[in-house]
């Protein structure tokens, strides 16, 4: 077997046998790049080669584990096909997403109303609003493998991904994020944040999308500016494909020769592609609103690849495993110009990742 089959394949026995395992992707038009770690999970240290860890939405916890075996490489944007086994069945789910979601569709558009009213305020410029999917015991018999499934399926689509599958100490998640949230490589740190969904038609046109990018472009411009000695914006909006959407992307690179410190990393928490601007502010107002903890949804996660290049996604599209079943985040960036009932329509967009 290949390599990339070889490693799949032990973190599937581990992850199936209930025992600790980890697995790390990055999919770019520069290629595959994957990680994986099976194990004793020791305690990780930031900036040591094969250290995965995890932050929560707020950035205040970080928990760092390195595998006792793990292992990393490189491949074309295309996998082989078979060269990722899944399980059947996919996870069991109703027939619309709608049946899922935690709040009402007058509900969510409320929300949307009182975050453009702040935004006419002049209190906020854009506002990452969030709420879940659920799932029961009920309609599942296993979530554990059922969101292994659902990871592995997702691998095998060939869109954009920055993200992986988490099973340390009773805690199980897999994100299908596509979006990369810093990595540090040649003593460059790049950014890449994600703003502005719905089909290339739309987002061509779209003046909200393209000014949502903008203000977190520039956001994510200041926050790298804390920590880097010269920033710039080497792409101002890209449009990626996702199958069936699109997404609209910029790029922001920072000169960092020096190693990226657990300090300075943390000076970019919150992400704020998932929060707004400006951050404080606007995560007042996203708590009040939302009502609950996201707990890892929106935050990070990433393995430093070796001393000197580490990646890390932000915590979207993240199926985590509960007592009562599962739970997926959902979400989008609220502005003065945003549309209430297009803004329910694109979590649908979102949710139907887990149909795919």
């Amino acid at each position: 077997m290949t390599t990339v089959e070889t490693a799949w394949a032990r973190v599937a026995e581990h992850w199936r046998a209930g025992r600790d395992a980890v697995w790390w992707c990055q999919r770019t038009a520069r290629g595959v790049e994957y990680a994986w770690g099976v194990g004793e999970m020791n305690v990780g240290k930031w900036g040591e080669p094969g250290t995965w860890w995890v932050t929560d939405a707020s950035g205040a916890t970080m928990t760092l584990v390195r595998p006792e075996k793990w292992g990393r490489n490189e491949l074309p944007p295309v996998l082989e096909p078979g060269a990722v086994r899944v399980a059947q069945p996919a996870m069991q789910l109703k027939p619309v997403w709608t049946d899922h979601v935690a709040v009402s569709r007058a509900t969510w558009k409320a929300w949307v109303e009182a975050l453009k009213t702040a935004g006419r305020r002049g209190e906020v410029w854009v506002g990452n609003l969030t709420t879940e999917l659920r799932g029961d015991r009920e309609q599942t018999t296993d979530p554990t493998r059922d969101v292994w499934g659902l990871y592995g399926r997702h691998l095998r689509r060939g869109v954009p991904l920055a993200g992986g599958c988490w099973r340390v100490g009773g805690r199980t998640w897999v994100s299908l994020s596509p979006e990369t949230f810093v990595e540090w490589r040649a003593g460059e740190l790049h950014t890449y944040p994600i703003k502005g969904t719905g089909t290339r038609a739309y987002l061509t046109q779209s003046e909200k999308e393209r000014s949502e990018l903008d203000m977190v472009t520039d956001l994510l411009r200041n926050d790298l500016g804390r920590i880097c000695d010269r920033v710039e914006v080497r792409a101002e909006r890209t449009l990626t494909e996702q199958g069936g959407y699109a997404h609209g992307q910029s790029h922001i690179v920072g000169v960092k020769p020096e190693k990226l410190t657990m300090e300075e990393f943390q000076k970019l928490l919150p992400v704020g592609s998932v929060t707004g601007a400006p951050k404080r502010r606007v995560c007042e107002i996203l708590a009040g609103l939302e009502g609950r903890e996201r707990g890892d949804y929106t935050g990070t996660c990433g393995v430093w690849l070796g001393e000197r290049e580490m990646v890390s996604g932000v915590m979207i599209r993240v199926v985590e495993v509960t007592d009562e079943g599962w739970r997926y985040g959902v979400g989008g960036g609220i502005t003065v110009e945003s549309d209430p009932e297009r803004e329910w329509q694109e979590l649908g967009i979102k949710a139907g990742v887990l149909w795919s």
